[in-house]
């Protein structure tokens, strides 16, 4: 972890984490477009 975090925000903190290997991430293949949902129809 950060030792001296005084005057740091919680972003600058992850950004730090992040550039030193401490945080990770996974990018996940996308899966194509999402369908859009089905409309009910309103009887007049």
């Amino acid at each position: 972890m950060i030792s001296e975090t005084a005057g740091l925000g919680a972003a600058d903190i992850a950004l730090l984490e992040i550039g030193e290997g401490k945080l990770a991430w996974e990018i996940y293949a996308e899966e194509g477009p999402l369908e859009a949902p089905v409309k009910k129809r309103r009887r007049a």
